[in-house]
């Protein structure tokens, strides 16, 4: 059976749901399965694309509120049967991957800019202190060569 569960939330996105239901789909062993972020007006959905055992599915969807992610908000989540096309669970899970990566090299280049501004900064700074010490060196040199 193909079925489309439909996960309705203030807070289903970017929390980490559509991995812990790859996972969780991992588990119990589905074939075809992909999961998909969406938005219905001021809601977010994370719609699930399905194939297995009408028992399975079942427990699938009853270990949803289980296994969401701690900061995740679900308000309702709903099933209808699916007739469509269902992506296997591994090229699922490589969009997925793909996905994430592309979410993290802004984050990633943004780190990698801010290391480079700290690093500059730690330089100046340095650089600085090297310049008092050395004055400090040449004040004492002036005040004990005087005495």
């Amino acid at each position: 059976m193909k079925s489309q569960i439909t996960i309705h939330g203030s807070r289903v996105h970017d929390v980490g749901f559509r991995l812990n239901l790859l996972h969780y789909a991992k588990k119990l062993r589905f074939i075809n399965f992909e999961a998909i972020n969406d938005v219905n007006e001021n809601e977010e959905l994370v719609i699930v694309y399905v194939e297995g055992d009408d028992a399975i599915i079942n427990l699938f969807i009853q270990n949803i509120q289980t296994i969401k992610p701690e900061s995740a908000i679900v308000q309702d989540i709903s099933i209808q049967p699916y007739t469509g096309h269902i992506l296997p669970l591994a090229s699922f899970s490589q969009d997925l991957q793909m996905e994430q990566m592309a979410k993290s090299v802004p984050i990633l280049v943004e780190m990698r800019d801010l290391q480079i501004k700290s690093i500059n900064m730690q330089e100046r700074s340095f650089a600085l202190q090297e310049t008092a010490i050395h004055k400090q060196d040449e004040m004492l040199t002036e005040i004990l060569g005087s005495s």
